[in-house]
């Protein structure tokens, strides 16, 4: 068995790139968030009336989302030129929406001159950014990292990338952006910010008429983040983002779309939400209530686990169908739980010196990761947890809202929206709320 290939093709934290992406995406059931975006943006009367905010939870595959509708859009070299953007490696984790903005132009300017594209006249971008008191050099820098945070697809549908700097660096430039912009925009800062979206999109009108194409920004990032006052921060002004005048596409947790706190980005003139909500793996029944196995959601997850294990060169199966089915419940329908649970799973295996995946396997992965899931967890976020689990809803306040981000309780979209605790919780979280913990594996 080669391992190490195992270990690649089911690594949770493994972004799918282009070419892989056609291979081993698993559809959903009914119409996939890249579909509905490829078929927006393909349709749109005005390239700037496209602006979605595409919510989910983490490791819900939002990204591999946006690399399906990246190369979906870069197919046959075609009408649009997609650019992804991943801000989160390039800034602090408590950076404001102008950092975000000052770094998605550096991308920009970089697929711009990768495309030869002639330079603007006095470098508008340059001077936006040094009004703020960046340094002069802290343009050209970004532009030379773009490749650690961006890519887009060239003539022929290859991936491209620039050269990537040492990470030390780019924490340099991280900083220095950090420090220059600031988390939050003041009104006296408004006259400088449009300035840098009017040089944005002086960028963006740049690479266009260079590649004869319609740029669009797929832009992650905001999910990384350790927690939503952070997430707060980066979409703080997120009006300049909506500046920008074409189809752009921005990932974050689902909380932006549930919490009253953030109405605001969905009202009508502001972002398109659009929810990849947890795969159905339980479901209710409507006349007892009682929670089982749901058929549509498992089936996704076994779907995805085949076509890696198709993928070339192939590797053989090392589940029953039995224990597949158990951890595809145990993922709480989130795809990079389910790559966690068979990688952990895997290691057991191979550390037990088993030619197969075993039930005990399994077991051990399950409770490796349940006790992961416990330790984070205090009084408060237990009582959270139980009246979740009671209600099916979810609670205001704080703790719930990272539970929620932390993946602690899982949102599921059956005959309506509800929320349980993580399936490896749920027999813990029902002992609290009997006054006895369960016993667990």
């Amino acid at each position: 068995m080669n391992w190490k290939e195992f270990n690649r093709r089911f690594d949770p934290y493994r972004t799918l790139d282009a070419r892989e992406v056609g291979r081993l995406y698993a559809e959903r059931q009914g119409i996939a968030p890249w579909r509905r975006l490829l078929d927006d943006i393909a349709t749109a009367p005005e390239p700037g009336h496209v602006r979605a905010l595409l919510v989910g939870s983490r490791g819900s595959g939002k990204t591999t989302e946006l690399k399906r509708l990246q190369a979906a859009l870069g197919e046959d070299a075609g009408d649009f030129l997609p650019i992804y953007v991943d801000f989160a490696p390039a800034l602090p984790q408590d950076a404001g929406t102008l950092p975000i903005l000052a770094v998605i132009a550096a991308a920009v300017r970089a697929v711009a001159d990768d495309w030869k594209a002639p330079p603007a006249k006095d470098d508008p971008l340059a001077r936006a950014l040094q009004a703020f008191g960046v340094a002069a050099d802290w343009l050209p820098l970004a532009v030379n990292a773009a490749g650690a945070i961006a890519s887009w697809l060239a003539l022929g549908g290859e991936p491209t990338a620039l050269t990537t700097l040492p990470w030390t660096e780019l924490s340099r430039l991280a900083a220095a952006a950090r420090t220059a912009l600031g988390a939050r925009l003041t009104d006296a800062g408004r006259p400088r910010a449009e300035a840098l979206v009017a040089a944005t999109q002086a960028e963006i009108a740049r690479l266009g008429a260079a590649a004869g194409r319609q740029p669009v920004l797929l832009v992650d990032g905001l999910d990384k983040r350790p927690d939503m006052a952070s997430v707060e921060r980066g979409i703080a002004d997120a009006d300049l983002l909506l500046g920008l005048g074409l189809p752009l596409v921005l990932t974050g947790p689902v909380q932006l779309r549930l919490e009253p706190a953030f109405a605001g980005l969905t009202m009508p003139g502001s972002f398109q939400p659009l929810t990849l909500a947890n795969l159905p793996v339980v479901h209710r029944a409507a006349d007892t209530g009682e929670v089982g196995p749901h058929e549509p959601g498992i089936g996704v997850l076994l779907d995805l686990y085949r076509r890696r294990l198709r993928a070339d060169p192939p590797l053989p199966d090392l589940l029953a169908e039995d224990d597949l089915r158990r951890l595809a419940r145990a993922s709480s329908g989130v795809v990079r739980e389910f790559l966690l649970l068979l990688k952990l799973a895997g290691q057991a295996s191979r550390l037990a010196g088993h030619a197969r995946i075993e039930a005990g396997d399994v077991d051990q992965a399950m409770r490796e990761r349940r006790h992961d899931l416990q330790a984070s967890l205090d009084s408060e976020s237990w009582a959270v947890l139980a009246r979740v689990l009671r209600s099916r809803r979810l609670p205001a306040g704080e703790t719930a809202s990272e539970l929620l981000l932390a993946n602690v309780i899982a949102c599921y979209p059956n005959r309506d929206v509800w929320f349980r605790p993580h399936e490896l919780l749920v027999p813990s979280v029902a002992g609290e709320a009997g006054g006895t913990r369960a016993p667990t594996a």
